[in-house]
């Protein structure tokens, strides 16, 4: 690899050297940033809007559905920092799905310019990913689907866990973890869910296959290196651990209802970060094992 090259053979089953060079090639080349950066504005945009939901002028519009989807009092202090997080979900998952598909894409691009040694025009780049626009919305979509199959799974475990009275004992126990633990499921689900489907937005990127193709490579590929990219995936993902601690203080009334907009803005500034980390990373397992195989 010319600009990312490795030491040794079997360079793709190194993790912690494949998360060092996506470190230094970040460093070294921070225009991949700038893709996620911007979807994170976006983001960042979203939820100011929805933070100013209560006042005027979006009170005008917003209130009337607020109000017969989940009451009137969802409209003042404190109810509307527990329906923030909620909103945001649900404004996140179309963003995500239909814009943080192409720009993730155009990050990875970035990392295969940079490995080829060439210059990176986002314009150009952006005419590349076009022309695969669907089959990446498609994957990213299929991702979302399997992440709302493990949640739905895990609402029916935590809804049956609230139906124990016991105080003490094992029971009691039981109830304590499934509830405490929710975000902690949620974490490891992601780190699954993204590890499955790790390569298929670089191969469809790199090969220029359409969806069912890659997710065939994807899976070759992650059970050739399944460790390793399971690494990849968990250790940048260890850096939202203090977000699920301060949602867990937030639901034990440790911290006031206001803390909820400064979680959610660490939340997406952590994704940030953890995103760029890990696709740089793949990206770069993907480029080295290809390599190594011819």
């Amino acid at each position: 690899m010319k600009n990312m090259s490795p030491k040794s053979a079997y360079f793709y089953k190194q993790p912690f050297a494949i998360l060092r060079a996506s470190l230094d090639t970040l460093k070294n080349h921070p225009i991949i940033l700038i893709p996620l950066t911007t979807l994170a504005f976006i983001q960042l945009i979203f939820l100011e809007i929805l933070y100013f939901i209560p006042q005027y002028p979006t009170n005008a519009f917003f209130a009337p559905m607020i109000t017969r989807i989940w009451g009137e009092q969802y409209m003042h202090y404190p109810f509307n920092f527990q329906l923030l997080p909620q909103l945001f979900n649900y404004v996140q998952m179309p963003i995500n799905i239909l814009l943080g598909s192409f720009l993730t894409a155009m990050s990875i691009n970035a990392v295969i310019k940079i490995n080829g040694g060439e210059n990176v025009c986002f314009k150009k780049i952006q005419k590349e990913i076009f022309k695969q626009y669907v089959h990446l919305v498609i994957a990213v979509f299929l991702a979302f689907l399997v992440m709302i199959l493990f949640s739905k799974g895990y609402d029916l475990l935590y809804n049956r866990a609230l139906l124990i009275r016991s105080t003490s004992g094992k029971f009691f126990m039981i109830k304590e973890i499934i509830t405490l633990g929710r975000s902690f499921f949620y974490f490891f689900a992601n780190v699954i869910t993204t590890t499955l489907f790790a390569y298929i937005l670089p191969v469809i990127i790199i090969e220029k296959r359409n969806f069912f193709s890659a997710l065939w490579i994807n899976f070759k590929t992650l059970f050739s290196a399944l460790f390793s990219t399971f690494i990849i995936v968990l250790i940048p993902s260890l850096l939202f651990i203090p977000i699920f601690l301060m949602q867990i203080a937030l639901s034990k009334d440790f911290l006031s209802a206001e803390w909820t907009l400064g979680v959610l803005i660490c939340k997406v500034l952590i994704m940030l970060i953890i995103n760029t980390i890990t696709y740089t990373g793949l990206t770069i397992t993907y480029l080295s094992k290809k390599e190594e195989a011819v």
